[in-house]
């Protein structure tokens, strides 16, 4: 099965809003995040984004941009994350996401890294820094190659007629609502804007529309249901790896908890 196949049937065939996770591939170390991956996928997660750590993400806030330090500081590497990520594949089949900026893909190869996730089994990538009419080893267009979903972001910024035009960039079933302006990690509040912004995406694009930048908690998830198909968490499931480490308990299994609370 492609990424776009399984992507499209997910959502196709799963009522209600989907929940993405999100975890720094390496972070708190390479095989503490290859079981979070896999308990994610086992407590309800229906999609997972793995990033590849870089030293300059520049859409992150300060408690994901820490946990790309961590990362480097332990070595961690793209080819890491990659070879763990062919690990947690032979274990579920939740859909799986690289999301990177552009360095860490143009330093391995754009070809050689989307031909390694298809080997694997991912199914698609987001790339914040990659402009829709990026030409240059166009990442787009390499994804539509091989059934990868590419998948756009769309921030509170940009016009109507624009919208249609990024989402038409890919063959990706959704796209990415960026919820506010600024980076991960601040609280976003989920007022009538919002969705009447999330309700223009949803029409003009003619896509799914995962929505995401400071959901944190089952009270915004369920504000969601009748706008965005799927609701995107990353800040706050870190937050809570680095809480449990503070207080030494399992990461894991407080990961697990807190997204079977966000899906009960």
């Amino acid at each position: 099965m492609t990424g776009i196949t399984r992507l499209e049937k997910l959502f196709k065939d799963t009522p209600g809003v989907k929940l993405m996770t999100h975890v720094v591939g390496g972070f708190p170390d390479i095989q503490t995040s290859k079981k979070l991956i896999i308990e994610m996928a086992n407590s309800g997660s229906d999609i997972i984004e793995v990033q590849l750590p870089f030293s300059d993400p520049i859409a992150d806030g300060p408690v994901i941009l820490a946990a790309n330090y961590t990362a480097l500081k332990n070595d961690v590497r793209t080819s890491d994350v990659l070879s763990m990520l062919e690990e947690v594949r032979k274990e579920i089949e939740t859909p799986l996401l690289v999301m990177s900026y552009m360095n860490p893909l143009f330093a391995y190869g754009f070809e050689k890294f989307f031909d390694k996730m298809v080997s694997i089994g991912l199914d698609g990538v987001i790339i914040p820094d990659s402009p829709p009419e990026e030409k240059d080893d166009d990442p787009a267009a390499l994804c539509d190659e091989r059934d990868l979903a590419y998948v756009p972001l769309i921030a509170p910024t940009i016009g109507d007629k624009r919208i249609g035009q990024v989402a038409a960039v890919s063959k990706s079933p959704f796209v990415y609502a960026v919820l506010r302006l600024g980076v991960t990690g601040k609280a976003t509040n989920l007022e009538d804007d919002l969705l009447d912004y999330i309700d223009t995406i949803r029409k003009l694009s003619g896509k799914y529309v995962a929505a995401g930048f400071g959901i944190k908690d089952k009270s915004q998830l369920e504000k969601l249901k009748g706008h965005a198909d799927c609701g995107v968490i990353g800040s706050a499931v870190i937050r809570l790896i680095n809480k449990s480490i503070e207080e030494k308990h399992d990461p894991v299994k407080a990961v697990g908890e807190y997204i079977r609370e966000l899906t009960s």
